[in-house]
């Protein structure tokens, strides 16, 4: 567990906005997780910019509708990285309760609150 940079969690990045904030906080220095609900298919694109930048970015699935998919994905990044520095909702029509318990499960294992940052 190391943590050299602060780290992203970015949802929706199968496209549009979600995408190019998860490539914009790449590109400024962030350990980035591109995350999305189903990843078969759709990652192409964006790891291979990833590559070709050499950009610290990785995709993750992760429905922000399911539970367990929620704590599965922020429990693997927590225990790789140590904590969650931000969390970018692109699109939020409603705040997922699976989401927000993600974050209190979170603060609960780590010494910090993420700043969670949800563009409508």
């Amino acid at each position: 567990m190391t943590q050299e940079k602060q780290v992203a969690v970015v949802t929706g990045n199968s496209s549009g906005i979600g995408f190019e904030t998860c490539l914009t906080m790449a590109r400024n220095g962030y350990n980035t997780y591109a995350t999305m609900r189903k990843i078969e298919g759709k990652t192409n694109q964006i790891t291979d910019i990833s590559k070709n930048e050499n950009l610290p970015l990785k995709v993750l699935q992760l429905d922000v509708d399911n539970d367990k998919s929620v704590l599965d994905a922020i429990n693997r990044i927590v225990t790789e990285y140590g904590s969650i520095d931000v969390v970018c909702l692109p699109v939020v029509v409603s705040w997922p309760s699976s989401l927000l318990l993600s974050l209190v499960v979170v603060e609960s294992k780590t010494s910090f609150s993420p700043v969670l940052v949800a563009y409508f």
